[in-house]
């Protein structure tokens, strides 16, 4: 099972950002190939180049990054240290204004509090289909997608849907209907389907047990 099979790679983007992210071992079930778009928001140009990612944009205020030397050939948007968005937000907003429909993020993981949260704001209300991946977790936001995981039984998942939103599982260890969030659930096999309906959540699976996805 693989999320990417299939991606318009026209679309598709990856955009790193500051934060712990994945190894390159963490990504091995995952095509990185399928995306033709590499964006860094700042310091995630430095995990970009670590995963051995060509990256072809990069924007920020620039006062992470520890790159000593930017190729030629990557485009760099500099907006100012003082402004009311992260540089992660501007990453999205610049590649939605490209017309790019699908988000693969990586990084933001075990950071400050605010740009967590605002992350999370950010990521549910977005146009895009976002897949984040941390150095601990997969994350994805639902709207009216329906999402299949395939991972190692007893693999935690935590869903927290916006209020009033319902939420559709099968799969798992504790039923999901009626709660207002679903924390540590557990896979009982080998796959999960997770679906939303009337709104957004944000469901998160422990990287040491993700195998594969399917979104429908």
């Amino acid at each position: 099972m693989n999320g990417n099979k299939g991606k318009d790679a026209a679309s598709s983007a990856i955009l790193c950002i500051g934060g712990s992210g994945p190894d390159v071992t963490s990504l091995r079930s995952i095509d990185l190939t399928q995306y033709a778009t590499v964006a860094a928001a700042d310091s995630g140009y430095d995990l970009a180049v670590g995963l051995g990612l060509k990256v072809h944009l990069l924007l920020g205020d620039m006062d992470s990054i520890t790159a000593s030397h930017i190729p030629d050939d990557v485009e760099v948007m500099s907006y100012p240290q003082d402004k009311d968005y992260s540089d992660t937000v501007l990453g999205l907003k610049t590649l939605a204004d490209r017309g790019i429909s699908d988000v693969l993020v990586l990084g933001g993981g075990e950071g400050r509090l605010d740009h967590l949260l605002s992350l999370c704001r950010e990521f549910s209300k977005a146009s895009a289909v976002i897949h984040w991946i941390t150095r601990l977790e997969h994350i994805w936001v639902l709207n009216k997608e329906t999402l299949e995981l395939k991972g190692l039984e007893d693999t935690r998942i935590s869903i927290f849907p916006e209020p009033g939103v319902t939420v559709n599982a099968t799969g798992l260890l504790w039923s999901t209907r009626d709660v207002a969030y679903s924390l540590s659930n557990r896979m009982t096999g080998s796959t999960c389907t997770i679906s939303v309906q009337g709104g957004s959540a944000l469901v998160m699976m422990d990287i040491s047990g993700y195998l594969g996805q399917r979104i429908q």
